[in-house]
């Protein structure tokens, strides 16, 4: 696949592709108990790797051991593997997420969904999701507006934004409508049947509606 001669769609992971908002608040209550959960959803307003400094964890890979057992677990986001198959036909689909690139990589191998995706960029490429937007784009030759990023949180729209490239939020992940709307996303999809039709037509059109 000639991945430079493409668009590109940027998919973030967790809440776009698998809901692993339990495993995820559920591991930080335990070392944080006062952790509430709106208190934990404002955290996925900035880049998580910031904004949980300070946060106790518990020791070595404990984290990942647990999000492996409870991800691996779970279904995909009802309608986002035919979304992603369907989409891949036409654009260069890539993951840029916070989280490690292995279990992600893993998660897409178990789901037959691999193959549909060029590349997995997480937390292990750069904490910065800026960074690894700049870096997609050198490596697949990618304009900034021949990009678009899909996500479910307020704190990614924020890195699309100051990486220069529109974004898409989703409305069935991290954050409800109100607060990415915070972001100023191009449209807000509220079920993955829409996604599709609002990539293309943000793709052909210049807008997502």
């Amino acid at each position: 696949m000639e991945a430079a001669a493409r668009q590109l769609v940027l998919f973030d992971f967790d809440g776009v592709i698998v809901d692993s908002y339990a495993p995820s608040f559920s591991y930080a209550r335990r070392y944080n108990p006062w952790l509430t959960d709106a208190g934990h959803r404002r955290l996925f307003e900035g880049n998580i790797h910031d904004t949980m400094a300070g946060f106790i964890f518990g020791p070595g890979e404990e984290f990942w051991s647990h999000y492996r057992e409870h991800v691996f677990k779970t279904p995909p986001i009802p309608g986002i593997i035919p979304a992603a198959r369907d989409l891949s036909n036409r654009y260069g689909l890539l993951v840029i997420s916070s989280g490690r690139s292995e279990p992600i990589r893993e998660y897409l191998r178990r789901q037959d969904i691999s193959d549909a995706f060029t590349d997995v960029m997480g937390g292990d490429v750069h904490r910065s999701k800026v960074e690894k937007i700049k870096m997609a784009r050198q490596k697949y030759g990618a304009v900034a507006l021949d990009c678009l990023f899909i996500t479910d949180t307020l704190g990614d729209l924020r890195e699309a934004a100051e990486a220069g490239i529109p974004a898409l939020g989703v409305t069935w992940g991290f954050h409800p409508a109100e607060t990415l709307a915070r972001g100023n996303p191009k449209a807000l999809v509220s079920d993955p049947g829409s996604l599709v039709r609002a990539i293309d037509g943000y793709f052909v059109h210049g807008t997502a509606l």
